[in-house]
């Protein structure tokens, strides 16, 4: 029984470690297209032993700001972009192998605004 709080109590400590939705430390705004922008925060800092972490967003800083990923190692790097004048396309790349595509993913923006997403 005592293992078992001990093992809940480390496992309360981890999780409460890394938001993933955290937006207190902002790290940078980069403009992706005519009022539209990917902002990145950090939101778990690693220390010596393990990667800082990072997420991003895609917001037009009026209708809507949609949560797209968080990077957790330093080999990886999430990227927005306009594939066209209504989509977003988001990738998320190993830095090691630049081939090698973890993630993508597609996002309208007309959606976006309509639906008022605000994460």
């Amino acid at each position: 029984m005592k293992n078992l709080l001990i093992i809940l109590g480390l496992l309360l400590v981890i999780l409460s470690c890394s938001n993933k939705y955290s937006k207190s430390e902002h790290i940078a705004t980069i403009q992706i297209g005519p009022n539209l922008y990917n902002e990145v925060y950090k939101v778990y800092s690693g220390g010596v032993f393990a990667s800082d972490s990072y997420s991003n967003y895609i917001t037009d800083s009026v209708n809507f700001r949609k949560y797209v990923g968080t990077r957790y190692y330093d080999d990886e790097e999430i990227y927005c972009s306009l594939s066209d004048s209504n989509t977003v396309l988001v990738v998320k790349l190993s830095k090691v192998n630049t081939a090698d595509t973890i993630e993508k993913k597609f996002y309208k923006i007309n959606k976006l605004i309509t639906d008022g997403v605000s994460e």
